[in-house]
């Protein structure tokens, strides 16, 4: 059997594959059962505030850019194209805005062998210059639940957490390319 979120995932199947979906059952998503069971709201340390006193009114933001910044079959990535940019933004409303940046574990990588930066050390300058800003912090490796859960908003290029992100029932803006291109699932 092959379990799968969705009815649309059974749909693809029967559409798709040479079996059909006579082995496909529906079992929901079960790392995204926490939002329904699970209340806690309260993360304390999760969100970096510049000015403590406008807690209420500060927007916090996960920034999730995905590695597919290159030429290749994926190409969702959109980092390339803004990271210096995004990073100014934050650097500019530190007091009205916090910000998690979580890159994809395969993003310090890829930025390297496409010539973005000269070696993986300086991406981790990079990510260095995120964290020592008194509004924003690096977020790598984990489970990412909790920050869906007190986040605003997500900034995003990434398939998986598009889906995954639809759980919070926040705003999101999804940076598209004219390359890439979607599946059933997907549209």
């Amino acid at each position: 059997k092959i379990f799968c979120e969705s009815p649309i995932h059974k749909e693809m199947a029967r559409k798709y594959s040479d079996l059909g979906d006579s082995n496909v059952e529906v079992s929901g998503y079960v790392k995204m059962d926490s939002f329904y069971t699970d209340t806690k709201t309260d993360f304390p340390g999760l969100w970096k505030m510049a000015n403590a006193d406008n807690r209420a009114s500060v927007k916090k933001i996960i920034y999730a850019p995905h590695y597919s910044i290159g030429k290749g079959f994926a190409g969702f990535g959109n980092f390339d194209k803004i990271y210096r940019e995004i990073l100014a933004f934050a650097k500019d409303h530190k007091d009205t805005t916090s910000w998690v940046i979580r890159p994809h574990p395969m993003l310090r990588a890829e930025c390297v062998l496409e010539g973005l930066f000269q070696d993986e050390e300086e991406f981790d300058d990079y990510l260095r210059q995120w964290e020592d800003l008194p509004n924003a912090s690096v977020s790598q490796g984990g489970m990412y639940i909790d920050l869906f859960r007190t986040s605003d908003a997500m900034i995003l290029d990434s398939v998986s957490f598009l889906a995954e992100y639809l759980y919070a029932h926040k705003p999101m803006l999804f940076l598209t390319r004219d390359s890439q291109t979607f599946n059933d699932f997907g549209h």
